[in-house]
């Protein structure tokens, strides 16, 4: 099954998955670890977090009515507004709600670019982390204050986004239970 093939990696933890990719792509030259284009942690992200953003969605999927679907197609909807209406207008909320947990981790991670050495240009965490270890005291502070100013615009992100959503979320759940 599908489902228990995605739930392999959310049992490897992201240094785990470092490890992996440190293992499975040192050989490749253009996406071994150490190259300066970020494949290797794009591809190491990709194999953590879509089973992430699967089983985020997947009780949303599960409890979608099909008849939907049977209306849409009644209807005589083209494919692309017959998935529209039976079942993206139900997982933007989630879909998006799964982006910014995804932005918020990727943006302050520090081990998967950290062990694949790729180290220009630095994502933000390891930058902020490098700073904040250095040795050099003089550069903690810039390294908080990236941080601080990072997490409020986060905070404002999830703000704004919940203040967005929160009226299409409520529109559909008063549409389903009437």
């Amino acid at each position: 099954r599908l489902a228990a093939l995605l739930a392999i990696p959310l049992f490897i933890p992201h240094l785990g998955a470092a490890y992996l990719a440190i293992l499975y792509l040192s050989d490749v030259p253009i996406i071994g670890p150490h190259e300066g284009n970020y494949i290797s942690v794009i591809l190491t992200y990709l194999y953590k977090e879509i089973p992430f953003v699967f089983f985020y969605l997947l009780p949303v999927v599960r409890r979608l009515d099909p008849r939907y679907q049977e209306l849409g197609m009644m209807l005589d909807l083209s494919p692309v507004r017959r998935f529209w209406h039976a079942r993206g207008v139900f997982l933007l909320v989630p879909m998006l709600e799964a982006g910014f947990i995804l932005l918020a981790f990727i943006l302050f991670a520090y081990e998967i670019p950290a062990l694949l050495g790729v180290t220009y240009p630095k994502l933000l965490g390891v930058y902020a982390f490098d700073l904040y270890t250095q040795g050099d005291l003089s550069e903690q502070p810039l390294a908080f204050a990236m941080s601080v100013v990072l997490t409020g615009g986060l905070f404002l992100l999830l703000v704004l986004m919940t203040g967005l959503t929160r009226p299409l979320a409520t529109k559909i759940s008063r549409g389903r239970s009437e």
